[in-house]
């Protein structure tokens, strides 16, 4: 169960890792505002990996269980809820490797342990009254509170934009429309078709996916400059163009 959410966590790294040397480095030189555009751009790519992978993990947790690990009898709820939790981790690591750039290593480190600090005083009180899911709701608690540190940090330092349409709104909206999509085909799958559990999760998963990322470019969540920092950006952002998706300005 454990791996499941964690796995974002390893698609979302590299993202962290980069930021730790390229702020320092924009920072020393004192190119604060491509520093400030770096990590803006970081955190969106990571709601951009995170929400869609939290909202799958949660709406077809059933089907993820029985495709990976045939012979488990439970867990579904256990999943879909550790789910929520993923959108915090994987936010938690891009701000940490930002705070890390900028010299503040005591920031997540105190934001962990209060977090963990949460997650004990919870443990205690919601195990003993729901089982097994206090331990969850505890550790999704202890995330939140972590994320909210590292990132009130970061805007205290910083002085990030955060625009609630570009880096909330759209990226739910893309999300919501990939899961309708994809949990309708599912059920299409699975009763019209007839076609088995695994083969009905993949397909409409794949679909989603292409869903989710059509939905991305024709909302513009990302802006010339920021297509441009991708591998090949100049060649993509030429593809939009022609497809009129964006204009040359």
């Amino acid at each position: 169960m454990e791996t499941l959410v964690t796995i974002p966590f390893s698609f979302n790294i590299a993202f962290a890792v980069a930021l730790v040397p390229g702020i320092a480095g924009y920072i020393a030189v004192g190119r604060w505002g491509q520093a400030r555009r770096r990590v803006e751009f970081s955190i969106l790519v990571t709601i951009l990996i995170g929400l869609p992978c939290m909202a799958v993990m949660g709406i077809f947790a059933g089907p993820i269980l029985k495709l990976l690990f045939p012979n488990a009898s439970s867990g579904e709820t256990l999943l879909a809820l550790s789910s929520i939790g993923i959108i915090f981790v994987v936010l938690i690591q891009t701000l940490t490797g930002a705070l890390q750039g900028l010299r503040k290593v005591a920031v997540p480190v105190a934001a962990l342990g209060i977090g963990t600090v949460i997650k004990l005083i919870l443990n205690v009180i919601l195990i003993r009254k729901i089982g097994i899911n206090g331990a969850v709701i505890s550790s999704i608690a202890s995330y939140a509170v972590s994320f909210l540190i590292c990132f009130a940090a970061l805007k205290r330092y910083m002085k990030i934009r955060f625009k609630i349409s570009k880096f909330v709104l759209k990226p739910a909206a893309a999300t919501a429309g990939m899961c309708v999509c994809g949990f309708s085909i599912y059920q299409r799958l699975m009763t019209d078709l007839n076609l088995g559990g695994n083969i009905s999760f993949i397909l409409s998963l794949l679909i989603g996916i292409i869903i989710y990322i059509l939905l991305i470019i024709l909302m513009k969540v990302l802006s010339r400059e920021e297509i441009l920092a991708f591998p090949n950006g100049e060649k993509l952002y030429k593809v939009f163009l022609r497809l009129g998706i964006y204009s040359e300005r």
